[in-house]
């Protein structure tokens, strides 16, 4: 363990290079600079270090631009698997994340009679639950999923909890899709 005064702004340049050689993101490599660089203005407020040394944050590139024009969406679309279709069609209407939003939708964050689909507090990145109006274009796509989910159910004897799935399972990875 190291004592704040023995942290040095050599030690700081040191650091950002190993962690750079371990292949962190400058974004990654900026949170724990930035914790770094709070916990030395709190323990200089409070008396507690004498200099603090200077941490400077790296750069990091601008936030993603651009949009999916729609037909380059369907023409994606019309590639996927069939399993695949819901979920992106979903994904491009609400915006929300596939990984931790869209496929780990179960057949309760749905409800059709009020009209919405639902992501808890604990399921969001900041926290906060959201609820997505159904469109007519999202009604018919989660319509269309839970007419396929019954169907499979029926065939297989089996309840499917997901929204979205490939024989029972949470439908997953889309990097071979």
């Amino acid at each position: 363990m190291d004592l704040a005064r023995d942290i040095t702004a050599d030690r700081v340049t040191a650091y950002v290079a190993r962690r750079r050689e371990e292949g962190a993101a400058n974004a990654t490599i900026n949170r724990d600079l930035a914790a770094l660089k709070r916990a030395f203005r709190l323990a200089h407020r409070a008396g507690g270090v004498g200099a603090v040394p200077h941490i400077s944050l790296l750069h990091e590139a601008k936030a993603r631009k651009g949009f999916f024009e729609e037909d380059q969406f369907r023409a994606v679309l019309e590639r996927l698997p069939g399993h695949h279709k819901p979920v992106v069609q979903v994904t491009y209407i609400t915006g929300w994340r596939i990984a931790s939003e869209i496929v780990t939708r179960k057949k309760h964050h749905l409800d059709l009679s009020a009209g919405w689909l639902r992501l808890e507090p604990n399921e969001t990145k900041n926290g906060e639950g959201r609820m997505f109006p159904l469109t007519p274009e999202l009604r018919t796509v989660l319509e269309a999923q839970l007419t396929e989910t019954r169907a499979f159910e029926r065939a297989t004897g089996q309840i499917v909890p997901w929204l979205f799935h490939r024989n029972s399972k949470p439908v997953g990875n889309f990097r071979r899709a």
